[in-house]
C-alpha cells in the first residue's frame, strides 16, 4: 500500500464459521473461530475509520472493518467506513449483529458477509461503493458450508450506481431475509 494506508480495525473472536475452528485471518495472521455463539469481544460503538485497507492479493485485504467470528456477546453498531481501499465492514462468520453502520466511498463492497454469518443488520446506510452495495456468501471453497449464512437485513439504504448491484449474492448465497 502507499505510505501512510493502515489496516483499519481487525477483531478475532471464538464464534461459529463454516471456515472451522482456530483457522487463521486474512490480515494479521490472527487465529479465530470457535464454538462459543455468544463470544463477547467487547463493545465497538461510535467508531469512524477513515482511509484504510489495502489490497495486497486476493486473499490478502484489509477492509475497514474487519470482524472474524465475532460473537453475539459483542455490541457492534454506530460504525461507520469512510474512503476504504477494500471493504468497508466484513463479517467473517460469528454471530455478532451490525446496527446502525455506515459504508461511504468504498474501493470494493460496502458491506461484506461470508463464512457462516449468523448475525442480522439494521439501519445500514451505504454509497459510494466500487462494486457491491452489499455483498454475501456462505463459502467460496464449498458453497454448501455449515454453519450456513443466515441473516435478517432490515432499513438498509444503498445509494447507486454500483457495478455490481444494492445486492450482491454469490459462493452458496445462504439464507437471507430483506
Amino acid at each position: 500500500p502507499a505510505p501512510g494506508d493502515w489496516g483499519g480495525l481487525v477483531i478475532a473472536g471464538n464464534a461459529p464459521t463454516n471456515k472451522g475452528v482456530d483457522v487463521t485471518t486474512e490480515v494479521g495472521d490472527l487465529t479465530y473461530g470457535g464454538d462459543v455463539a455468544n463470544d463477547d469481544s467487547g463493545s465497538i460503538t461510535y467508531l469512524r475509520v477513515e482511509y484504510t485497507g489495502a489490497t495486497f492479493s486476493n486473499t490478502k485485504e484489509f477492509n475497514g472493518v474487519s470482524l472474524f467470528g465475532v460473537g453475539s456477546g459483542t455490541t457492534f453498531e454506530y460504525v461507520q467506513s469512510y474512503n476504504g481501499a477494500d471493504d468497508g465492514i466484513e463479517f467473517f462468520g460469528g454471530t455478532v449483529s451490525g446496527n446502525y453502520l455506515v459504508s461511504i466511498g468504498s474501493g470494493d463492497d460496502s458491506i461484506d458477509f461470508a463464512d457462516g454469518w449468523t448475525g442480522n443488520g439494521s439501519n445500514w446506510y451505504i454509497a459510494g461503493g466500487a462494486k457491491a452495495g452489499i455483498e454475501g456468501s456462505n463459502n467460496g471453497d464449498n458453497g454448501d458450508a455449515t454453519p450456513v449464512t443466515t441473516t435478517t437485513l432490515s432499513n438498509i439504504t444503498v445509494v447507486g450506481p454500483v457495478t455490481e448491484g444494492a445486492l450482491f449474492f454469490k459462493e452458496g448465497g445462504g439464507n437471507f431475509t430483506i
